[in-house]
């Protein structure tokens, strides 16, 4: 499964950096501001035929896809997740931090997920049962692991300032160093060891943005949980938001 995910992500990869190369990109607004380009709709294409025809019994959740079909996805106990593009504003200001992102939850829990960067042709996957891995270019796959680090060092978004994750900061981390990235490479960071801290407080985002991440952050040991130490719903949401939830390393 994994080969064959690996040369699927590799096509839509060569098909969002045909439109990143050539500066190329019409940017549309959706209903919710968010901007939608062609690379997101070229990578939506060749992601959700391919798992289809590979795992036709197996409902895919796309981003990109319908919104009445992704809710009735969402009632099955296990279903694919995609996001074409996480940090489709990172493609458009041209900061090179995007990524495609792959989910598959199965019950009460995302099992596998499978992270990859175009602009550095690296690719992040694994889950609980299995390891984290990263694997660079046509290298080996190397195993990952969260790390907690002495001072904190918390990932932050690179594009939007959230009042409520910076008073979250601000009084259980006052002396963390920030680094800011953009889109679920901020939990890479956390699976690799970079960051050990990942707040998420009063943002909007969605489960496609969090799937894949959250699979690979456990499969390095680290967890992604609320604030009060509850779990993510991952059949029960409104508007297929996932709520506040923080991400940590596995303590030393």
């Amino acid at each position: 499964m994994i080969d064959q995910l690996l040369t699927v992500v590799k096509r839509a990869s060569a098909a969002i950096m045909e439109v990143y190369d050539t500066n190329s990109a019409v940017v549309e607004t959706k209903a919710d501001n968010s901007p939608l380009t062609q690379a997101d709709k070229a990578s939506h294409v060749i992601i959700t035929t391919a798992l289809k025809k590979r795992f036709p019994d197996i409902p895919v959740i796309s981003e990109e896809g319908d919104e009445e079909e992704n809710r009735e996805h969402l009632k099955q106990r296990t279903y694919w997740i995609v996001d074409p593009i996480d940090g489709t504003q990172d493609f458009v200001n041209r900061t090179g931090e995007f990524c495609i992102a792959i989910g598959l939850v199965d019950g009460d829990r995302p099992i596998f997920g499978l992270v990859a960067a175009p602009t550095c042709d690296t690719v992040y996957y694994g889950g609980p049962d299995m390891g984290s891995f990263k694997k660079v270019g046509d290298g080996p796959a190397v195993q990952i692991r969260t790390e907690e680090l002495h001072p904190h060092v918390i990932a932050i978004s690179r594009t939007h300032t959230i009042e409520a994750t910076e008073r979250y900061i601000d009084e259980y981390y006052p002396t963390a160093r920030r680094r800011k990235l953009g889109s679920m490479l901020k939990q890479m960071a956390l699976a690799s060891g970079d960051v050990d801290i990942y707040p998420v407080i009063g943002q909007p985002l969605h489960l496609w943005d969090v799937a894949a991440g959250q699979a690979i952050i456990e499969g390095a040991g680290g967890t992604v949980l609320r604030p009060d130490g509850s779990k993510i719903h991952w059949h029960e949401t409104a508007d297929f938001k996932v709520g506040d939830f923080i991400a940590r390393a596995k303590k030393a």
